[in-house]
């Protein structure tokens, strides 16, 4: 079971992945991450531990690219 505060491996997919220059998973991850909230904003925490790994996408894919990966992100896809 997950507490407050934990930094499980889960919270920390994006932005590990992003510091490894992967940034379109990097995008996917976090919107899939919104998409499971529900569209319910982030707990301060992850809040936090999001706003660089997003910086650094959009950064490095573009505005339009961004978009079009987050879309892709946060579309259910079955396997």
């Amino acid at each position: 079971m997950r507490r407050d505060g934990d930094r499980g491996p889960r919270r920390q997919r994006g932005g590990r992945t992003s510091h490894l220059g992967d940034h379109t998973r990097a995008v996917h991850l976090l919107a899939a991450g919104t998409r499971w909230r529900a569209g319910h904003p982030r707990p301060f925490p992850e809040h936090h531990e999001a706003e660089h790994p997003e910086a650094a996408a959009l950064t490095a894919l573009g505005r339009t690219r961004y978009d079009a990966e987050h879309t892709t992100g946060s579309t259910p896809t079955h396997t």
